[in-house]
């Protein structure tokens, strides 16, 4: 059986198991923010039977709080009997908890579907979404056709709602005017919609049905690549080559084990540096002058208090930039599951912790405490001078109500003064993923070639930056007056540029998971740097140690 349907049938008939039993699994208990990290569900088997835990939908609005899980079984209705036979001795186990956050740009997920060894055989997909617009249903927006009369009909579905799907239906009918062989039919799709229904689409096998292009995050690399659902440019008329002419970090987040899954369309939810230039007259280009010009804005206490810093110190997504900036990286190999490692017990890491923890308890620069709601509010109210923050936030900074107290500016964070680094953060973006089964149709992979060439056009990017607020992929569009006129869409690229591309390797929902609570004792003064970076790395190997991608 071809690689591609083993996968889909283990996903099936795992689904099956759990439907046809009646089965549910416990909710666990969410004790971070979907952001960025949640504790992973794991689910222990129990004697011989075959156990599939279905769809945990964990979605938080402000990235924060406890998330609510709701149980779904990935299939219900008529039994596929074939299962019986596979219910042995080993017990087969799927968890798979999806988070959904709140973002205005971008959608850094994690996906990850990694095969554990041990009596359970696991497949955990861990969502990380940070700050993620919830997406709409798909039977809220019935599709559209470009071009009903033409020759070829392509497929594609989107997870953009409104109003972006509406420029993206726009470019299909110029695109079909410009091609009138191809009719571009655009269907609306929510995120975890394409992670759970594009397998069943391609067991079915209807071409009426079936997408030939998904327009979606990096992380559904790590779900779809493994089992050669989506096909790697280099098996296409496109080539790995093609990536070369994006963006760095957004070129290099679709590779997955050596090869290249993914075409980025536009590149974002990165973390950067925001202040408010009533407060602020001169950016920092250092963190000694970031510190030196805090220092005097932080003020009285309680209700009074005012900063010269704040972000969401509780999460370890906002740790590792810091960490690159040390010259660290939480991984090795971080585009291949085969290869990737934890590296949290380096003396990089452990200077990256020291640092923070100054900055929190020796200048004094930071709140005591402080979450994403805290740190959000603060800035917004004028008592932040500076904030670090995603490019999901910045339209909250823009509205009037704020306006009366925040005159926002974006800049990369400062330089690391002891490594002459910057901080880099981890960046995703959304992407074009082709369909295994459409990568080997002639006919529609010339169309599909034209139509990527079109949304990929200097042309069509800008108008996408223009419109849409999203930054472009194309290396080409960046020094465009269109980025560099607008002083939040400059600093928010200048920031982009000095990132890294958020790894989508099963052991990444490892690395968040280790770091977050000994980072929280550094910073409250529980525990050393020397000290958390070990648990860090203890923790981690503990996680990632029976993962086989």
């Amino acid at each position: 059986m071809p690689k591609m349907m083993r996968a889909l049938a283990a996903l099936l008939v795992a689904s099956f198991i759990l439907a046809a039993c009646g089965g549910d699994a416990a909710s666990p208990t969410a004790t971070s923010k979907p952001a960025v990290a949640a504790t992973t569900a794991m689910m222990a088997p129990t004697n011989t039977a075959m156990m599939m835990a279905p769809t945990a939908a964990m979605t938080s609005t402000a990235m924060m709080g406890t998330p609510m899980m709701d149980m779904t079984p990935m299939m219900t209705g008529t039994a596929m009997m074939m299962a019986t036979p596979m219910m042995t001795g080993t017990a087969m186990m799927m968890a798979t908890p999806m988070m959904t956050g709140t973002a205005m740009m971008g959608t850094p997920m994690m996906d990850m579907t990694p095969m554990m060894t041990g009596t359970a055989m696991m497949t955990m997909t861990a969502m990380v979404e940070a700050t993620k617009v919830p997406e709409p249903t798909a039977t809220a927006i019935p599709p559209q056709a470009s071009n009903p009369n033409a020759k070829f009909t392509i497929i594609m579905w989107t997870k953009e709602g409104e109003p972006t799907l509406s420029w993206v239906n726009a470019q299909a009918k110029t695109f079909s005017q410009k091609n009138p062989d191809y009719n571009i039919v655009v269907i609306n799709k929510g995120v975890e919609d394409i992670k759970g229904q594009f397998p069943n689409a391609l067991l079915a096998r209807d071409p009426q049905n079936t997408p030939d292009i998904l327009w979606t995050v990096s992380d559904h690399v790590g779900v779809f690549a493994p089992g050669g659902l989506v096909a790697d440019l280099d098996s296409t008329d496109f080539k790995a080559s093609y990536n070369d002419k994006f963006i760095g970090a957004a070129a290099e987040a679709a590779k997955y084990n050596g090869k290249v899954w993914g075409i980025p369309l536009s590149a974002g939810n990165h973390l950067m540096l925001m202040y408010n230039k009533k407060l602020i007259s001169k950016v920092p280009e250092t963190w000694s002058e970031l510190i030196a010009a805090a220092k005097p804005l932080t003020t009285g206490s309680g209700n009074q208090a005012k900063y010269g810093l704040v972000w969401n110190f509780t999460e370890a997504f906002w740790l590792n930039p810091f960490l690159a900036g040390f010259g660290g990286w939480p991984l090795s190999d971080p585009s291949d599951a085969t290869k990737a490692k934890g590296t949290l017990d380096t003396p990089e890491m452990v200077k990256t912790l020291q640092f923070l923890s100054d900055l929190k308890n020796k200048e004094k620069i930071l709140p005591a405490e402080a979450d994403y709601n805290t740190s959000d509010q603060l800035f917004k109210d004028g008592r932040a001078a500076m904030l670090i923050n995603g490019d999901w936030s910045v339209s909250g900074y823009l509205t009037d109500s704020v306006k009366a107290n925040l005159e926002l500016g974006i800049a990369p964070m400062p330089k690391i003064d002891a490594t002459g680094l910057y901080p880099a953060p981890m960046v995703a973006g959304v992407y074009l993923m082709i369909a295994q089964p459409a990568s080997q149709d002639a006919d529609k992979m010339k169309g599909i070639k034209l139509f990527v060439d079109y949304l990929t056009s200097k042309e069509v990017q800008l108008d996408f930056t223009k419109t849409q607020n999203r930054l472009p992929s194309l290396t080409e569009a960046r020094n465009d007056p269109v980025i560099t006129n607008n002083p939040i869409l400059a600093g928010s690229i200048a920031q982009l540029e000095k990132g890294k591309p958020q790894p989508v390797v099963p052991q990444m929902r490892c690395v968040f998971d280790a770091e977050k609570p000994p980072l929280q004792d550094v910073l409250g003064g529980k525990d050393t740097p020397a000290s958390a970076a070990k648990k860090m790395q203890t923790s981690y190997d503990n996680c990632a140690k029976d993962i086989q991608p």
